[in-house]
């Protein structure tokens, strides 16, 4: 495995290449700067399968580095792990945006570091990866769908979206930020409800492009916000808030829903095309019981939870156009209990709205 490790240490450069190379079958090139790094990949090629990046350097820091790295077609999917002294969640969270697969603290253990390494290499040697000597459209397109065909419960990752990051870099993420981080931090889960249809409806290709629009969606509704989100599978995302400001919460619902409106028009999408994604959001699981699974498994019930209620609600207003005779008892009843649902819907709301003020 050829490694670039980047450090403007000399000292670390040369521990790195000494250790790395007496514990396993690893060929390590060492750069003094950004500048250098950079001058290396220019001249050497697509050679390397993972980077090791300092972030504080003079010049071109890690994070700088590592966005260029990843702007490089080549090197889009290669693992990045950051290796740096720097603690500070600012830091942390600039390197997972700009495409770090994983973050170690300095000084760190040779073991450890030994096992990102090739976690973050297996990960990479499982994503489907298109012929590159595929020579027409329809060629391509076929080989596109068949490499990208998977199931619906797989997670993927959506590239060239700000605060978009991979589900493994998310939940590495997760693992990074202390306690004192966590608190004040909630999660919402964002569903597509009709996902199903969606997926059925669309060629790997296309639900794919479906999932990136709604990423897109969500990078507009959080601008400005210190938000990192990811796909997680089955037309679910997770965000994670670092700020639990009830106002700026309470809002997110609306951001989406209309970020998505804006999209339907823009993609020419009828509400009857149920290729049409219909999107949900769930409500906010705080972090604050630091329980990082129960609390990503709590943001994910909601959403679920929601999705049925929609559903519910729109057979009423599917059952709404239909014409009642007078003689139709049975439907008269079932328009009823039809209302109760849409009532006990609108009340749930109403008093979740109340308790965000």
């Amino acid at each position: 495995m050829k490694i670039l490790a980047v450090d403007d240490d000399r000292m670390i450069l040369e521990l790195l290449d000494t250790a790395m190379t007496i514990s396993g079958d690893y060929d390590v090139r060492t750069a003094i700067s950004g500048e250098k790094a950079l001058k290396i990949l220019a001249e050497d090629g697509p050679v390397f399968d993972c980077f090791l990046l300092d972030i504080q350097m003079p010049g071109i820091d890690g994070t700088t580095l590592c966005r260029r790295i990843r702007d490089m077609p080549e090197y889009s999917r290669t693992p990045i792990i950051m290796a740096t002294a720097m603690s500070q969640k600012s830091h942390i969270d600039r390197a997972f945006v700009a495409g770090a697969s994983d973050y170690i603290m300095k000084p760190f253990d040779f073991t450890e570091l030994e096992t990102r390494i090739e976690t973050a290499c297996r990960v990479a040697a499982t994503r489907p990866q298109a012929d590159s000597d595929a020579s027409s459209f329809d060629t391509i397109q076929k080989v596109l769908n068949n490499s990208l065909a998977q199931s619906l419960k797989e997670p993927f990752e959506v590239g060239n979206v700000d605060g978009m990051v991979g589900y493994v870099a998310f939940q590495n993420y997760l693992l990074t930020l202390s306690i004192t981080s966590l608190l004040g931090t909630s999660v919402h889960a964002v569903k597509v409800a009709n996902v199903e249809d969606v997926y059925s409806l669309a060629s790997p290709i296309e639900f794919r492009g479906i999932i990136a629009k709604i990423g897109q969606v969500i990078s507009t509704a959080v601008e400005g916000e210190d938000c990192i989100f990811t796909y997680w599978g089955n037309g679910t995302f997770l965000t994670l808030h670092q700020n639990n400001e009830k106002s700026r919460l309470a809002g997110f619902e609306g951001r989406i829903l209309d970020a998505v409106s804006h999209l339907a028009r823009r993609e020419g999408w009828a509400q009857s095309d149920k290729k049409m994604p219909h999107v949900v959001v769930g409500r906010p699981a705080s972090m604050k019981f630091l329980n990082k699974s129960h609390t990503l498994k709590r943001a994910i019930n909601s959403v679920e939870k929601r999705c049925i209620r929609a559903k519910e609600v729109g057979d009423v207003f599917d059952q709404a156009v239909r014409p009642v005779s007078e003689n139709d008892t049975g439907f008269v009843a079932q328009r009823e209990n039809y209302s109760d649902i849409l009532r006990e819907y609108l009340r749930e709301d109403a008093a979740e709205l109340r308790g965000r003020v």
